[in-house]
């Protein structure tokens, strides 16, 4: 009897065990080394099975690196910089209703815990504890003797050597730029310091005014300034709230909202009087240049967008030109005028034709969008400012777009303004953020063009996965600019040269992958910056580090040997939506700091989670945490289902459903593996084909598993390693007598050796089943290696002849609904092998070349009509079976199963060949691979 597989059991025994021998704790050895690494995570909150995925597959790496001969170090930090946990402190301080139901009635912190959170430091106690605790459930790998807080005072020297040494670069800067702030906290924010708009990027619009009669200015935000010569009208929303303000000398009609941004801005605003919206529709205003324009109502209009005024260009904006054909009261002087030309549209109103294109009619209009999103991408490419625009005329539109802009603004008729591309944007305290003017804010310089080469450099030579990304990090280095890197408030490091600033968590969390070599000999140790320089770049001296330090000369010297053993890393794993911040910084960062050598080795991605086909969200309580489903299911289901749903770059779908098969199927594999591995062999065997066949099915599992594991292809090697060799098993328990000696010792050896190909994926399971015949780690055992002698193509041909010829028999038995007295075989004739060889042979699915060459052979060429339709029959099935290339005999093959598919239809089984058999015209249809089939 099979003991019961009881998931809490094994792995609370074998997580105390690996955590009591220290078995993941690596030092440098003679062995070759393996680094891998991974976001270090904020510990804010409960992890949920979302994050589950993105550490389980850089512990699946690291396990199977382990078994296959490497020194393998895969460490975990703590990443607690910026305002995340004030802001949560705050609300909780607060009482806000929202934020302590989530961390109470999702994450489970008790309320006595919930009081202490007022205290953003008990947060981080709290859950990088927690952190820790589902991780080691989760049977990761880790050397936690590593981990620290991105506030410990030995990490914070790290980075003050790293900013120090940025600046005597010359890559940080002084400088007043465009940030995203939030007005609560008075602080800009990072991509990490927001709940939602973490993808937002800032654009530069340019406000064009316009005049009314009475004198005020309708600041116009355009992001094409080059169409002002097209404006036939503008836009206000009716019943939207605007604002007369006092900017400077001017007075300004904008939306309530926007006079807050333009504030922020660091316009000198004073507010004068509210008016709606239909107060202002109807006026005309005076072009910047000659002309009067209409003021009309846009319903499509956003007053939250910009300045909220809107200049209309209906000759090259879809939006503008259907909302004018939908007005109620159409003004007749209105025409599109065209000021920007391309060859697609050469003599045509643009916007026009592109309505026409996607059948649009009205003004919310879906399609408005993408046809918006389309002309705009043609323009910008393509086009040329019209030739009647004197100066500009002829000049490609980026060109044109600028000078038309610079011009505008000297003239005084234009300003600039910034705002998000996407919105909303929140900070974590829940305030909108809003775009903020910074003076004298200190920015890293990720413009510097020989900079960006040598990150472009260090993308190219890296090994990505998948290699589609790379075209991701080269758009991110090429359009960043300078980033903000320190903030007023929040938790970090304080700049060193001016600590009114704080460094903030994206460029705190750019380097540590080096520290980590280092991080568990200097815990609690007092210690200069210099130590960096010598360890990292080999400056100073061990002797001069150590009379700064409480280091001796010996220490100093272990930890560079160290950094030295385990650096570059071999792979970071992070989420794909890091591409534009973290993942392209912390490169930046290594060719700034580290010679080349010492560059990253690769990098693979993680695509985002889904539950039941919606977006994972913590704060929308949409979300499995990670704890319960361990708790349910036990962890190595949750790790198989993560890995096997999917492909790590690829979005996964926590599908509850699917999540019970998957535990079900590991149920399935526990008794399976424990009954063949308590197999008591006690006498010599011979095997039989079947056996062998087996024996090559597994070693060709073996092989193509290790393809997918070194390309990160998780589910791919599951399906492999799992659920077709599963089939191959099942198969042959279905073919012979398991009871057979020599078919014990076959299963016992695979099963063996399957438990260790599966255990990077299934650790504690694959450990307790190995503890039952050996002792010791399955980890600290060899990986599985194909043996290349047991691999039998000639015998994976035959097994799958018996297998087609068996599913074949069972179609025309369910298709008749005939009980069968007899089932005659009928194996092809050699000429039609002989066909079959040639055609394979030729490599080409063009049937005239190949009737052609068999038409050289005389024996053929008398069956000519026979070997054409013969042709027709098998050119698809040559290409199906490309690894086909070795004649088999069938009668032979299909003698050996008689007895097999005897027993599987109840009957009695004749197998002829073609020639030798009276019934011709059943057996013509035999074809090789695909043996004729007669059913009496």
């Amino acid at each position: 009897m099979v003991e019961e597989y009881i998931p809490a059991e094994i792995e609370e025994k074998w997580m105390q065990r690996w955590r009591e021998e220290g078995v993941f704790e690596a030092d440098p050895s003679s062995r070759d080394s393996y680094y891998v690494n991974v976001a270090y995570p904020y510990p804010s909150g409960s992890m949920h099975v979302g994050h589950g995925r993105t550490y389980t597959l850089p512990d699946i790496i690291a396990r199977y690196k382990r078994m296959d001969g490497y020194n393998v170090l895969f460490p975990m930090a703590w990443h607690v910089t910026g305002t995340p946990v004030i802001g949560i402190s705050r609300r909780i301080a607060d009482g806000d209703e929202d934020t302590t139901k989530l961390y109470r009635d999702l994450y489970g912190v008790p309320e006595q815990t919930l009081q202490s959170f007022t205290d953003p430091e008990e947060i981080v106690n709290y859950f990088s504890q927690e952190y820790q605790k589902v991780m080691s459930r989760m049977g990761y790998s880790i050397d936690w003797r590593r981990q620290f807080r991105t506030v410990d005072s030995e990490y914070k020297s790290f980075i003050k050597w790293q900013f120090e040494s940025l600046r005597e670069l010359g890559l940080i800067k002084k400088g007043t730029h465009p940030v995203k702030y939030c007005p609560h906290d008075k602080n800009a924010l990072g991509d990490h310091d927001l709940l939602e708009g973490e993808e937002a990027k800032i654009d530069e619009f340019t406000l064009i005014k316009f005049k009314l009669k009475t004198g005020e200015i309708l600041p116009c935000a355009t992001l094409r300034p080059e169409t002002i010569f097209g404006v036939t009208n503008l836009w206000i929303k009716p019943d939207a709230e605007y604002l007369k303000i006092k900017v400077g000398k001017e007075t300004w009609i904008v939306s309530e909202i926007a006079a807050e941004k333009l504030k922020a801005q660091n316009k000198d605003i004073k507010k004068l009087e509210k008016l709606k919206g239909t107060e202002i529709i109807g006026k005309k205003a005076k072009h910047p240049y000659p002309g009067i324009v209409e003021i009309l109502p846009a319903d499509f209009l956003d007053p939250n967008m910009a300045s909220g005024v809107v200049m209309s260009v209906p000759a090259h904006a879809p939006y503008d030109l259907a909302a004018l054909k939908q007005l109620k009261e159409k003004p007749t002087n209105i025409k599109p005028i065209t000021v920007i030309e391309t060859d697609r549209y050469k003599g045509e109103i643009p916007a026009e034709k592109i309505l026409e294109e996607y059948n649009i009619e009205s003004q919310t209009d879906p399609k408005l969008e993408k046809a918006t999103e389309d002309l705009y991408g043609i323009e910008h490419a393509k086009g040329r400012i019209s030739s009647q625009l004197g100066e500009y005329g002829g000049m490609g539109v980026k060109k044109g777009r600028e000078a038309i802009k610079k011009d505008m603004i000297e003239l005084g008729i234009a300003t600039k303004m910034y705002e998000f591309n996407e919105r909303p944007v929140i900070c974590r305290c829940g305030e909108h953020a809003v775009v903020k003017i910074v003076e004298d804010q200190w920015f890293i310089d990720y413009s510097n063009q020989e900079w960006k080469t040598k990150t472009k450099q260090a993308i190219k030579n890296s090994n990505l996965i998948p290699k589609e990304i790379e075209k991701d990090f080269i758009h991110t280095i090429n359009w960043l600019e300078e980033w903000a890197g320190t903030r007023r408030v929040g938790l970090g490091t304080k700049l060193p040269w001016d600590q009114e600033w704080i460094i903030e968590p994206l460029s705190d969390s750019t380097l540590y992958m080096a520290y980590y070599t280092i991080a568990n000999h200097i815990k609690n140790r007092e210690i200069d910056t210099s130590l960096f320089d010598y360890i990292f770049l080999g400056k100073g001296t061990p002797n001069e580090i150590a009379k700064k330090s409480e280091l001796t000369t010996d220490e100093i010297e272990e930890m560079k040997k160290e950094f030295e053993y385990w650096y570059p890393y071999n792979y970071r794993f992070s989420a794909k939506d890091l591409i534009p911040n973290h993942l392209t910084f912390q490169i930046f960062h290594h060719t700034a700091l580290l010679p080349q050598n010492l560059w990253p080795k690769g990098m693979s991605v993680c695509g985002m989670g889904l539950l039941e086909g919606k977006k994972m969200s913590s704060s929308k309580g949409n979300v499995v945490l990670l704890n319960e489903a361990i708790d349910k299911y036990g962890a190595d289901t949750v790790r198989f289902f993560l890995s096997a749903s999917a492909e790590p770059w690829q979005d996964f779908d926590w599908r509850e459903n699917a999540v019970k098969s998957t535990h079900k199927n590991l149920k399935s594999f526990w008794r399976k593996t424990n009954q063949y591995l308590n197999y008591k062999i006690n006498k010599p065997t011979e095997q039989k084909p079947i056996d062998q066949w087996l024996e090559s099915r597994f070693n060709k599992t073996i092989k193509k598993t290790r393809e997918s594991l070194e390309q990160h292809q998780t589910r791919k090697a599951l399906q492999t390693a799992f659920y077709k060799f599963k089939k191959d098993i099942d198969w042959y328990n279905k073919r012979t007598n398991t009871n057979r000696t020599a078919a014990k010792k076959t299963l016992k050896n695979i099963a063996t050796d399957w438990i260790k190909l599966l255990a990077p994926f299934i650790p504690y399971m694959t450990q307790e089943l190995y503890s039952k015949t050996n002792k010791g780690e399955i980890t600290q055992q060899k990986y599985p290696t194909p043996d290349k002698t047991k691999i039998n193509n000639q015998l994976e041909q035959e097994e799958k002849l018996i297998k087609q010829t068996r599913k074949d028999i069972k179609e025309i038995i369910e298709v008749t609904g005939t009980k069968p007295n007899k089932i005659n075989i009928y194996t092809a004739s050699k000429w039609k092998w002989k066909v079959y060889n040639k055609a394979k042979k030729m490599k080409t699915q063009n049937q005239g070349q190949i009737m052609s060459e068999l038409m050289q052979n005389q024996e053929l060429r008398q069956k000519g009509n026979k070997v054409k339709k013969l042709l027709n029959k098998i050119t698809t099935e040559i290409k199906k079976n490309n690894t086909d290339n070795t004649q088999i005999n069938e009668k032979q093959v299909l003698q050996r199963a008689k007895n097999y598919l005897k027993q599987e239809f109840e009957t009695k089984i004749t197998i002829q060949k073609e020639e030798n058999t009276e019934n011709t015209e059943k057996a013509k249809n035999a074809r090789p691979h695909r043996p004729a089939i007669y059913i009496e």
